[in-house]
């Protein structure tokens, strides 16, 4: 995998960590009711419930912008080479 920040909306976001903690065994660096980052191998995904990630997230050692991940600047979940 190349090196990303990728990111996902997604409608429930316990139900979407569990899914990749089960499926990957990634683990959960930080969460809260809108926002998870899960450590994938080099690389960080991050999940933000629709509509969460319109606020700038706070996290210990930085903020992650205000942003969308739907349409065409959506960003790529995995990029295998």
């Amino acid at each position: 995998m190349e090196s990303s920040r990728p990111a996902s909306n997604v409608a429930e976001i316990n139900r979407a960590r569990e899914f990749y903690q089960s499926l990957f065994n990634f683990e959960a660096m930080v969460s809260d009711e809108r926002f998870c980052a899960l450590r994938a191998e080099r690389d960080v995904l991050l999940l933000f419930t629709h509509g969460g990630a319109n606020e700038p997230v706070v996290i210990r050692g930085g903020i992650i912008p205000p942003h969308e991940t739907r349409g065409a600047g959506a960003s790529r979940i995995f990029n295998f080479r």
